[in-house]
């Protein structure tokens, strides 16, 4: 590791800052996510100011070619970590308490609610994703006022706002847990 070479970390909570009282060359933080394992991960991207240009790009198109690479600013990492790197284990266990809600309310074999949930959580991300619906949107043209899908909805907007805030305070309250040790380490 020298001058001429690029430092790539991916340690969620380990700061430039600290990687350069180490190091004081070229150093890019990426926070890759699972879905890149089938290419269609969100991985996030800062680089201190001795990465070029140039080099920034090479960067951003390899992660490219597993996903969606976003540069953003070092101080977002965590909360934009949250949103990308964390959240498939967080909408993993969404889904996986929506399922066996499900079950506990019907006769259904565990894998065809499972494959039901599935499939709809798949379609939903295609209407999403191809068709450039927005989250309101299909609300919207599924929850009719006074209906069913409504009252699911006015319960979930009534708790999920509470619920997500919690989840980001604590996950970044142990971000900062985990960076301050870092600080104490590195010296």
């Amino acid at each position: 590791l020298n001058e001429t070479k690029i430092l790539v970390s991916i340690a969620a909570a380990v700061e430039m800052k600290n990687i350069e009282k180490k190091f004081s060359g070229k150093i890019i933080r990426v926070i890759p996510s699972l879905p890149s394992v089938v290419h269609a991960g969100v991985s996030l991207v800062a680089a201190n100011d001795k990465v070029n240009q140039d080099e920034l790009i090479e960067m951003v198109e390899l992660l490219n070619s597993i996903g969606v690479a976003k540069i953003i600013k070092e101080s977002d990492f965590e909360a934009a970590a949250d949103l990308t790197s964390c959240a498939p284990g967080m909408i993993a266990e969404m889904f996986d308490q929506f399922y066996k809600a499900g079950l506990r309310y019907s006769s259904l074999d565990e894998n065809e609610a499972f494959d039901m949930v599935i499939n709809t959580f798949y379609g939903t991300a295609k209407l999403l994703k191809e068709k450039g619906f927005r989250f309101e949107e299909i609300v919207k043209r599924v929850a009719t006022k006074g209906g069913i899908t409504q009252e699911g909805v006015d319960v979930l907007k009534g708790n999920l706002p509470k619920i997500f805030d919690l989840v980001f305070k604590n996950t970044l309250e142990k971000y900062d847990v985990i960076k301050k040790k870092i600080d104490e380490q590195v010296r």
